[in-house]
Protein backbone atom coordinates (compact mmCIF):
# COMPACT_ATOMS: atom_id res chain seq x y z
CA UNK A 1 0.00 0.00 0.00
CA UNK A 2 1.31 3.49 -0.81
CA UNK A 3 2.46 5.59 2.14
CA UNK A 4 -0.22 8.28 1.57
CA UNK A 5 -3.03 5.71 1.31
CA UNK A 6 -1.90 4.03 4.54
CA UNK A 7 -2.28 7.31 6.46
CA UNK A 8 -5.61 8.35 4.92
CA UNK A 9 -7.83 6.49 7.41
CA UNK A 10 -5.87 8.02 10.28
CA UNK A 11 -6.48 11.57 9.07
CA UNK A 12 -10.17 10.80 8.62
CA UNK A 13 -10.39 9.45 12.17
CA UNK A 14 -8.64 12.53 13.53
CA UNK A 15 -10.97 14.75 11.54
CA UNK A 16 -14.17 13.04 12.53
CA UNK A 17 -13.30 12.14 16.11
CA UNK A 18 -11.21 15.09 17.21
CA UNK A 19 -11.89 18.08 15.00
CA UNK A 20 -15.29 17.65 13.40
CA UNK A 21 -18.81 17.78 14.68
CA UNK A 22 -20.64 15.08 12.81
CA UNK A 23 -23.74 16.49 11.16
CA UNK A 24 -25.34 13.17 10.39
CA UNK A 25 -24.40 9.58 9.80
CA UNK A 26 -21.21 9.66 7.77
CA UNK A 27 -19.95 6.86 5.59
CA UNK A 28 -16.30 7.44 4.72
CA UNK A 29 -14.50 5.28 2.18
CA UNK A 30 -10.85 5.70 1.24
CA UNK A 31 -9.19 4.79 -2.02
CA UNK A 32 -7.80 1.62 -0.45
CA UNK A 33 -11.23 0.32 0.53
CA UNK A 34 -11.20 1.43 4.18
CA UNK A 35 -14.86 2.04 5.07
CA UNK A 36 -16.26 3.38 8.34
CA UNK A 37 -19.79 4.47 9.19
CA UNK A 38 -20.27 6.98 12.00
CA UNK A 39 -23.64 7.45 13.65
CA UNK A 40 -23.90 10.69 15.62
CA UNK A 41 -25.02 11.15 19.20
CA UNK A 42 -27.53 13.86 20.23
CA UNK A 43 -26.02 17.25 21.02
CA UNK A 44 -26.36 19.49 24.04
CA UNK A 45 -29.61 20.88 22.58
CA UNK A 46 -30.93 17.61 21.19
CA UNK A 47 -31.10 18.87 17.60
CA UNK A 48 -27.63 18.39 16.13
CA UNK A 49 -25.23 15.49 16.67
CA UNK A 50 -21.93 15.67 18.49
CA UNK A 51 -18.54 14.16 17.79
CA UNK A 52 -18.41 10.36 17.85
CA UNK A 53 -16.43 8.78 20.71
CA UNK A 54 -12.71 8.63 20.03
CA UNK A 55 -11.87 5.27 21.66
CA UNK A 56 -13.56 2.94 19.13
CA UNK A 57 -12.05 4.90 16.26
CA UNK A 58 -8.57 4.70 17.76
CA UNK A 59 -9.04 0.97 18.23
CA UNK A 60 -10.06 0.65 14.59
CA UNK A 61 -6.99 2.36 13.11
CA UNK A 62 -4.53 1.97 15.99
CA UNK A 63 -3.31 4.73 18.27
CA UNK A 64 0.28 4.10 17.14
CA UNK A 65 -0.79 4.78 13.54
CA UNK A 66 -2.41 8.04 14.62
CA UNK A 67 0.78 9.19 16.34
CA UNK A 68 2.85 8.11 13.30
CA UNK A 69 0.62 10.23 11.06
CA UNK A 70 0.90 13.18 13.42
CA UNK A 71 4.70 12.91 13.25
CA UNK A 72 4.63 12.56 9.47
CA UNK A 73 2.58 15.73 8.94
CA UNK A 74 4.75 17.75 11.31
CA UNK A 75 2.56 17.64 14.42
CA UNK A 76 4.80 15.44 16.57
CA UNK A 77 3.90 17.42 19.69
CA UNK A 78 0.42 15.85 19.60
CA UNK A 79 -0.24 12.30 20.78
CA UNK A 80 -3.15 9.99 21.48
CA UNK A 81 -0.90 7.40 23.15
CA UNK A 82 -0.60 8.95 26.59
CA UNK A 83 -3.08 9.63 29.37
CA UNK A 84 -2.32 13.35 29.33
CA UNK A 85 -2.97 13.70 25.54
CA UNK A 86 -0.34 16.42 24.94
CA UNK A 87 -1.31 19.22 22.60
CA UNK A 88 0.12 22.55 21.51
CA UNK A 89 -1.44 25.36 19.52
CA UNK A 90 1.22 24.85 16.84
CA UNK A 91 0.47 21.11 16.58
CA UNK A 92 -3.28 21.66 16.46
CA UNK A 93 -2.87 24.38 13.81
CA UNK A 94 -0.70 22.06 11.73
CA UNK A 95 -3.29 19.28 11.93
CA UNK A 96 -6.06 21.71 10.95
CA UNK A 97 -3.91 22.93 8.06
CA UNK A 98 -3.46 19.35 6.82
CA UNK A 99 -7.22 18.82 6.97
CA UNK A 100 -8.07 22.14 5.26
CA UNK A 101 -5.51 21.57 2.50
CA UNK A 102 -6.81 18.04 2.05
CA UNK A 103 -3.44 16.43 2.54
CA UNK A 104 -3.92 12.72 1.75
CA UNK A 105 -7.68 13.24 1.38
CA UNK A 106 -9.76 12.69 -1.74
CA UNK A 107 -11.65 15.76 -3.05
CA UNK A 108 -14.88 14.29 -1.63
CA UNK A 109 -13.31 13.68 1.78
CA UNK A 110 -11.90 17.20 1.79
CA UNK A 111 -15.34 18.69 1.02
CA UNK A 112 -16.89 16.51 3.70
CA UNK A 113 -14.25 17.64 6.21
CA UNK A 114 -14.98 21.29 5.41
CA UNK A 115 -18.71 20.73 5.78
CA UNK A 116 -18.21 19.03 9.15
CA UNK A 117 -16.10 21.88 10.48
CA UNK A 118 -18.56 24.50 9.20
CA UNK A 119 -21.38 22.66 11.00
CA UNK A 120 -19.72 22.94 14.43
CA UNK A 121 -22.37 23.76 17.00
CA UNK A 122 -20.15 25.68 19.44
CA UNK A 123 -19.49 29.03 17.71
CA UNK A 124 -18.64 31.17 20.77
CA UNK A 125 -14.87 31.24 20.17
CA UNK A 126 -13.18 31.78 16.80
CA UNK A 127 -16.36 32.40 14.77
CA UNK A 128 -17.70 34.89 17.35
CA UNK A 129 -14.69 37.16 16.75
CA UNK A 130 -15.34 37.45 13.02
CA UNK A 131 -17.47 39.98 11.17
CA UNK A 132 -20.96 38.93 10.07
CA UNK A 133 -20.87 36.77 6.96
CA UNK A 134 -17.29 35.55 7.46
CA UNK A 135 -16.81 31.85 6.77
CA UNK A 136 -15.15 29.79 9.50
CA UNK A 137 -15.04 26.10 10.37
CA UNK A 138 -13.91 25.13 13.84
CA UNK A 139 -13.73 22.45 16.49
CA UNK A 140 -13.79 23.18 20.18
CA UNK A 141 -12.57 21.26 23.18
CA UNK A 142 -13.60 22.15 26.71
CA UNK A 143 -12.74 20.53 30.01
CA UNK A 144 -12.58 21.69 33.58
CA UNK A 145 -10.03 24.51 33.45
CA UNK A 146 -9.52 24.37 29.66
CA UNK A 147 -11.20 25.96 26.64
CA UNK A 148 -9.71 25.34 23.19
CA UNK A 149 -10.84 26.30 19.70
CA UNK A 150 -9.10 25.36 16.47
CA UNK A 151 -10.36 26.40 13.07
CA UNK A 152 -9.95 27.79 9.60
CA UNK A 153 -11.16 31.17 8.37
CA UNK A 154 -11.78 32.10 4.74
CA UNK A 155 -10.76 35.76 4.62
CA UNK A 156 -10.49 38.22 1.72
CA UNK A 157 -6.68 37.91 1.91
CA UNK A 158 -6.79 34.09 1.88
CA UNK A 159 -7.63 31.19 4.14
CA UNK A 160 -5.80 30.90 7.44
CA UNK A 161 -5.83 28.48 10.37
CA UNK A 162 -5.97 29.53 13.99
CA UNK A 163 -5.57 27.55 17.20
CA UNK A 164 -6.23 29.03 20.63
CA UNK A 165 -5.64 26.88 23.71
CA UNK A 166 -6.72 28.50 26.96
CA UNK A 167 -6.25 27.51 30.60
CA UNK A 168 -9.68 28.92 31.52
CA UNK A 169 -12.69 26.61 31.63
CA UNK A 170 -15.60 27.61 29.41
CA UNK A 171 -14.39 31.19 28.94
CA UNK A 172 -14.92 32.16 25.30
CA UNK A 173 -14.43 35.94 25.20
CA UNK A 174 -10.59 35.89 25.11
CA UNK A 175 -10.70 33.40 22.21
CA UNK A 176 -13.18 35.60 20.33
CA UNK A 177 -10.93 38.65 20.91
CA UNK A 178 -7.86 36.78 19.62
CA UNK A 179 -9.87 35.69 16.59
CA UNK A 180 -10.92 39.29 15.92
CA UNK A 181 -7.30 40.47 16.17
CA UNK A 182 -6.18 37.74 13.76
CA UNK A 183 -8.94 38.72 11.30
CA UNK A 184 -7.95 42.39 11.49
CA UNK A 185 -4.34 41.49 10.71
CA UNK A 186 -4.81 38.68 8.17
CA UNK A 187 -7.98 39.62 6.27
CA UNK A 188 -6.36 42.50 4.39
Amino acid sequence: MEESARHLPVLLVLLVAVFASAIGAANLTTGDGFNVTFVPRPSRHGHAPTTPPLSPLLHLVGAANVDATLRRIGAADLSVNTRDLPATAAGMARLMEAIVRGENLSPDARRHARDLLLAQEWREGIPAGLPPGATAGNKTGTWEGLTHDIGFVEAPGGTYVIAVLSAHGWVWDPIARISAAAWNELAR
